[in-house]
């Protein structure tokens, strides 16, 4: 590592030890494309994981309409760049 103030990245896939090791041997430079592409996929399990959770609460709700629930009713959510959407 040439400069102290330079900010390097341990890049690995698998949370194990020998990937983790692996990672830290090779640090290397930021690369703003997988930023930007760690963000997309981010935004977009945000959005699916809202839509599938508001499907299988409306699936159930029908299933088992004896069971007397209580739901809250949000049809807006926030992303994290604090969007409503």
């Amino acid at each position: 590592m040439e400069n102290p103030q330079t900010v390097y990245r341990a890049h690995f896939s698998a949370i194990t030890e020998k990937d983790i090791k692996e990672a830290f041997r090779h640090l290397r430079l930021p690369n703003k494309l997988e930023a930007l592409s760690v963000t997309a996929r981010q935004e977009l399990d945000l959005v699916i994981g809202c839509s599938f959770t508001r499907y299988q609460t409306r699936f159930f709700h029908v299933c088992f309409e004896f069971i007397n629930f209580t739901f809250s009713n949000h049809n807006n959510f926030t992303s994290t760049t604090g969007q409503v959407r």
